[in-house]
């Protein structure tokens, strides 16, 4: 995380209500800006932008811009934002297309205008991914055998842990070099494996820091995936005046704004894949090695709290024989099923490429291997009819794994048992179960007329 506060304590003329004459004092000839970076040059271009972005934000309205390179689009547009922020006590989001260009605004472009501009807070807002959660690190830390896919990946936690111990900021762009996927999934942040207040390290927490950041900056720098996450909480909220992933906020930004619509449908579609499946099923238990993986492991931790248990012990026996019965075959089944449904889904949408390329209708043929458009017709309802066996087997798989931890966490909880964070991770497992047959369940739905 990145906060800046930055700014002169006083303005000493009388300004016009669009700001522009202000802009102009600040970018323009012998302005706040020249004076205090040696060799700036004031650009006509960058000044004729700053003016339009200020009679965007003093009239309401929406702008769109276009500058050619060398035009100082950032000063053209920070300049106005901050001045606006500062005038009205509103924040203001400039999001841009990745993170790299969001520390780059943030250490570079901001700090250069310290001093030509009233104070204001601008902070760098990421997503919860990239931030460490120090009781996952120190979970992970704890760790059995059981627990990681691989001695490698065992050791390259153990990094991440002792590094999570030293930290300021839990931001994994600190690490060089950069962790794995699959070592950094087991100690990052995420929303549905969080206590919240109730964590243990809430006070010190990297991610809820982040926030209270954002809550005072006037300026929050974000990137267009953690924008548009934003906006689809909001709207889900029924609110744009809401706390989401964000803090509400008045006036919004979009730097490269050609990179937005891509960033858009990727993050507001739903979408299912055989490889992202199985590797949620291969975190229940690893596919070659049977000892290894969140159930294994859990019960070798259920295992061990049935001897801590006292009263509730006979629901820790029940919760292991679930999973030795039931939860186990479910998963077998539904990597099985997994398989044969994504087969005969690629079969028949190659069936309909083919149909379609035969008479000559393009609208219905892909040059992107298996990747179709669905519609509501017959080929369509072939494709998503091949799914209903992966969609049967993890609902049955869900409802296996729900019924043995029913009441776990809560039992662990009252008790502290070191077991309750195995748990956690599996109950985290169980909401990304119910998360993809629910996504499955929106693909098969072809007369949702509200889906692309």
């Amino acid at each position: 995380m990145s906060v800046v506060e930055t700014g002169r304590r006083s303005q000493e003329k009388t300004t016009a209500p669009d700001g522009t004459e202000e802009v102009a004092r600040i970018l323009g000839p012998g302005g706040a800006v020249a004076s205090r970076l040696p060799g700036y040059e004031d650009r006509p271009g960058q000044l004729d932008m700053a003016r339009a972005v200020a009679l965007a934000f003093s009239g309401d309205k929406v702008a769109l811009l276009e500058a050619g390179t060398g035009t100082g689009k950032t000063f053209a547009y920070l300049v106005p934002a901050v001045l606006w922020a500062a005038r009205k006590s509103e924040k203001t989001v400039v999001s841009t297309a990745t993170i790299a260009l969001q520390e780059q605004l943030a250490s570079k472009d901001v700090p250069a205008l310290a001093g030509a501009l009233p104070p204001f807070r601008a902070t760098v807002v990421k997503g919860r991914s990239n931030y460490v959660s120090l009781r996952r690190a120190e979970e992970a830390a704890r760790g059995s055998v059981a627990f990681f896919d691989s001695e490698s990946e065992q050791r390259e936690v153990e990094r991440l842990t002792e590094w999570a111990r030293e930290t300021k900021t839990g931001d994994r762009q600190e690490l060089s070099p950069p962790p794995s996927y699959d070592a950094w999934e087991r100690v990052e942040s995420q929303t549905d494996n969080c206590l919240r207040n109730e964590c243990p390290h809430y006070d010190r927490c990297h991610y809820f820091e982040s926030r209270r950041a954002a809550a005072r900056a006037q300026v929050l720098v974000v990137n267009h995936a953690l924008l548009v996450t934003d906006l689809a909480a909001k709207r889900d909220r029924e609110s744009f005046a809401v706390a989401a992933v964000l803090p509400p906020y008045e006036r919004v930004i979009i730097d490269e704004a050609h990179h937005f619509e891509d960033v858009a449908a990727e993050h507001l579609s739903v979408s299912v894949s055989q490889r992202g499946t199985a590797r949620l099923l291969g975190r229940l238990r690893h596919r070659r090695d049977a000892g290894r993986g969140l159930l294994p492991a859990l019960a070798q931790a259920l295992g061990n709290a049935a001897r801590r248990a006292g009263a509730f012990g006979a629901r820790i026996a029940s919760a292991l024989r679930k999973i030795d019965e039931g939860v186990l075959h479910a998963r077998e089944r539904a990597l099985f099923a997994l398989e044969v449904s994504f087969a005969r889904a690629a079969l028949a949408a190659r069936a309909r490429k083919t149909r379609a390329e035969e008479t000559g209708d393009r609208s219905r043929s892909s040059s992107g291997g298996a990747k179709v458009r669905l519609r509501d017709d017959a080929p369509s309802r072939e494709i998503v009819a091949s799914l209903a066996e992966a969609r049967e087997a993890l609902t049955i798989l869900h409802a296996e794994l729900k019924g043995a931890l029913e009441g776990l966490a809560v039992s662990l909880g009252e008790t502290e048992d070191p077991a309750l964070g195995t748990v956690l991770e599996v109950e985290a497992a169980l909401g990304r179960l119910a998360g993809t047959s629910g996504a499955i369940e929106t693909v098969c739905d072809l007369a949702d007329a509200t889906r692309v």
